[in-house]
């Protein structure tokens, strides 16, 4: 039964998901490379 709840729950959640405001930074980020106000980082 708490696993047909748990379903119902997170398909409910579902609808409300929208996409990430700079989805195409994470990446970058999960890779190890530094951001300063934003903006990616050079490494000198």
């Amino acid at each position: 039964a708490s696993l047909t709840m748990m379903f119902k729950l997170a398909q409910s959640a579902q609808k409300g998901w929208r996409r990430l405001n700079g989805h195409a930074l994470i990446t970058p980020l999960l890779e190890g490379k530094t951001f300063q106000d934003g903006l990616l980082q050079d490494v000198a």
